[in-house]
């Protein structure tokens, strides 16, 4: 069974709530709004 994969660049405070529905942080990528910001990026596989 193939899956696809979703990714979110999250708000920091949100992080938890997203490892806990079992995705997986994979990075980091700059805050549009919030200059010098960064935001966590997580990753889930879709089945």
């Amino acid at each position: 069974m193939s899956g696809s994969v979703t990714s979110v660049d999250s708000d920091p405070f949100a992080e938890g709530f997203y490892l806990a529905m079992g995705a997986q942080r994979v990075g980091e990528a700059p805050s549009g709004a919030i200059a010098g910001r960064m935001l966590p990026r997580l990753a889930k596989r879709l089945r």
